[in-house]
């Protein structure tokens, strides 16, 4: 028993019991009900040829209900963790920036008391300048 296929449009064969069969491009049929002698002919005319092999596929695997809740679950969890990860980043984040708003306000308050210090100093130099020039006249 071999498999054949039918290559042409149709193929009229003679069966072993002495009727017709009909059977129209792309059915697979045995060779065993088929006379040799109408299988020799439907291949020599290219009307038929041998059926390519049947390859079993790998069965699908079928998810239980219990395995989508196990899926949904541990996608929750991840989910949960990067984002419990997430807000600890901002509030990390939002401790650094306090803490360098306190830095610059203490490094302000620094450069205006030098600033103030320097306009004394100059202030006080100013009229001692005056008072030198005033002697020179």
């Amino acid at each position: 028993m071999s498999a054949l296929i039918v290559t042409a449009a149709v193929a009229v064969l003679p069966t072993r019991d002495g009727r017709e069969q009909y059977l129209y491009e792309g059915a697979v049929f045995d060779s065993d009900a088929i006379t040799e002698e109408g299988i020799e002919h439907a291949r020599t005319q290219g009307l038929i040829d041998d059926a390519p092999e049947v390859v079993e596929e790998e069965p699908i695997e079928v998810l239980t209900q219990a395995d989508i809740d196990a899926a949904v679950k541990d996608a929750e969890e991840a989910k949960d963790a990067e984002l419990a990860e997430a807000r600890q980043a901002v509030v990390d984040k939002a401790h650094e920036v306090a803490e360098a708003a306190k830095q610059l306000e203490a490094d302000k308050a620094v450069f205006e008391t030098a600033q103030a210090d320097a306009k004394k100093a100059e202030a006080a130099k100013a009229p001692a300048a005056k008072t030198t020039a005033a002697k020179q006249s």
